[in-house]
């Protein structure tokens, strides 16, 4: 039985458990939103709010308690420079600074996919085309076109 035993095994050992553990919360901060299952989403919860209660205060403590969790540069420097000045922005805003959004199904195991987000997530929206471009270049439709256009010319 496992009276008084607070964390989840995720079905690993201890080592493996905290390097999963820094690896979901690095890729957390680095990319602002993952996909994992919930057993997972919901066991790095803590850490992820640890981490950004230390990027919030920027002291040198806090600077190498954080680089304890997080296992590369940009990362790290993306955690003190966007996302700890982002929720220094919120006001009165004590923990609780991920989301977990039920997402679908894995298939093969059944198990329950979510995304997992950090609340200043903004997604990065890619700029549509200048109209310059788009006339450069050909599409097949635009070839169909001209070449419809040339034969109603021609006759």
């Amino acid at each position: 039985m496992r009276h008084k035993v607070n964390n989840k095994t995720l079905g690993c050992g201890p080592s493996h458990r905290r390097m999963l553990h820094k690896q979901l919360v690095t890729q957390l901060i680095e990319h602002g939103r993952i996909v994992t299952t919930l057993a997972r989403a919901k066991a790095i919860r803590p850490d992820v709010d640890k981490v950004v209660t230390y990027a919030k205060t920027a002291t040198l403590h806090a600077k190498r308690s954080a680089r304890r969790m997080i296992l590369n540069k940009v990362a790290f420097k993306r955690l003190f420079a966007e996302v700890g000045t982002d929720f220094n922005e919120l006001p009165k805003h004590q923990g609780g600074y991920s989301r977990i959004i039920r997402w679908k199904m894995r298939k093969g195991d059944n198990a329950q996919l979510v995304l997992m987000e950090l609340l200043t997530y903004k997604p990065k929206v890619k700029e549509p085309e200048s109209d310059d471009k788009a006339s450069k270049q050909k599409t097949p439709d635009r070839k169909k076109a001209e070449s419809e256009e040339a034969e109603v010319q021609i006759s």
